[in-house]
C-alpha cells in the first residue's frame, strides 16, 4: 500500500487500480507505521459491486477478486461453472478481458450479485447441477399404480 497525503493506493485486494480517499488510519506501532482499513469487508463488497456492474469484460485480476470474495477455490469455481480448473486459471492470468463478457463471467457476476443481496440459492443450484453432472447414469424403474412414479418410492411407502 502506498499513501500520499490525499489517498491510499489499496493493493491488498489484488487489484492495481483501487484508491481510498478516506476510511483508513495510519497507526504507529513497534515496527513502524501501518495502515488500518475501516470495515474492510464492506470495502470489498463495494469493490465487487462496482466490478460486476461494469459494461466491459473483466480482466483476470478482477475475476480472481470476485472468486476470492465468494470464498471459492479455482477447483470449486470450475466445478460450479462446468469448466476445467485449467480454464479458470487461464482466465485469471489474462491481463485483458474478452471483447464481451463470457457466459461464465456473467454467471460469476450474478453469483456475486446474489451474495450481496444475501441470497445464496443460485450457488446452491449450481452446486446441485454440477453434482448431477458427476453422477453416473443408472437404470431407473418406474411403475404405474394409478399414476406413474419411481418404483423405489412405492416400495418405501
Amino acid at each position: 500500500m502506498e499513501m500520499n497525503e490525499q489517498r491510499l493506493h489499496y493493493t491488498a485486494c489484488g487489484l492495481d487500480n483501487i484508491y481510498l480517499l478516506d476510511g483508513f488510519h495510519v497507526v504507529e506501532g513497534k515496527r513502524g507505521r501501518s495502515v488500518r482499513i475501516e470495515d474492510q469487508q464492506g470495502l470489498h463488497k463495494a469493490i465487487g459491486a462496482f466490478l460486476i456492474r461494469q459494461k466491459r469484460s473483466l480482466n483476470g485480476e478482477e475475476l480472481k477478486f470476485l472468486r476470492h470474495e465468494l470464498g471459492l477455490s479455482q477447483p470449486a469455481l470450475a466445478h460450479l461453472l462446468g469448466e476445467s480448473e485449467q480454464s479458470v486459471a487461464r482466465r485469471e492470468k489474462r491481463k485483458q478481458g474478452w471483447a464481451r463478457p463470457t457466459p461464465q463471467e456473467r454467471m460469476l457476476r450474478f453469483m456475486f450479485e446474489e451474495r450481496l443481496g444475501g441470497n445464496e440459492s443460485l450457488e446452491e443450484f449450481l452446486k446441485a447441477l454440477a453434482d448431477l453432472d458427476a453422477q453416473q447414469q443408472e437404470e431407473v424403474e418406474f411403475s404405474k399404480d394409478g399414476k406413474w412414479s419411481l418404483a423405489e418410492e412405492k416400495e418405501a411407502a
